[in-house]
């Protein structure tokens, strides 16, 4: 029983910081999974209800990427690249469990949808390709571990060696990361769900 009030009182938390959240901020991406999350624990949810919460997501997803997969909202930080992955890693999450809704966010009028788009963007800069050319007042490492987690949703969603690749050499480069664990997981579940 203590756990059941724990969770509401976090669903209590995570409400009001969400009526207090700004425009489309990384911090409101994660409210809006956690409330999924939530929502997911309490009763079931009716059909109208996950069709609403899928239609906010998919209406987030729309409002956060520009045409280059880049997050306008996160790249106007101090720690731009951290958000712009912490941010994606949210909607990334959101989106496996608006699957458990009955809506596919990984695809979009046919095309790979801005998750897609957004993870390809991110891609050069964890691999150090590519120089990051916005305000980064960090360092880049902790940010290109959690990438392990999005190139895993995009390998699971989207094969391509591109980003087994990226996620080898990530993998390399950071042997403690938690999201090794969680990443292989999640691979071996959606390759378990095709067979």
């Amino acid at each position: 029983m203590k756990s059941n009030t724990y969770k509401l009182f976090l669903f209590f938390v995570l409400f009001t910081m969400c009526l207090n959240a700004q425009k489309f901020s990384g911090k409101a991406t994660y409210i809006s999974k956690s409330k999924m999350e939530l929502g997911n624990w309490g009763a079931k949810l009716s059909e109208a209800r996950k069709k609403q919460v899928a239609a906010r997501l998919k209406n987030r997803l729309e409002k956060q990427f520009d045409e280059f997969g880049r997050q306008p909202e996160e790249l106007a930080r101090t720690k731009s690249y951290s958000y712009s992955v912490f941010n994606l890693s949210a909607l990334v999450r959101s989106a496996i469990f608006a699957e458990i809704y009955g809506t596919d966010l990984s695809q979009q009028k046919g095309t790979a949808s801005q998750l897609k788009l957004a993870i390809d963007y991110l891609i050069p800069f964890a691999l150090d390709e590519k120089s990051w050319e916005y305000t980064q007042i960090t360092g880049m490492n902790g940010s290109n571990r959690k990438m392990l987690l999005l190139l895993s949703y995009a390998q699971a969603k989207w094969p391509d060696e591109r980003y087994e690749n990226a996620i080898r050499s990530l993998r390399s480069r950071y042997p403690d990361s938690r999201y090794i664990l969680t990443t292989s997981a999640f691979i071996r579940s959606q390759n378990e769900e095709k067979i």
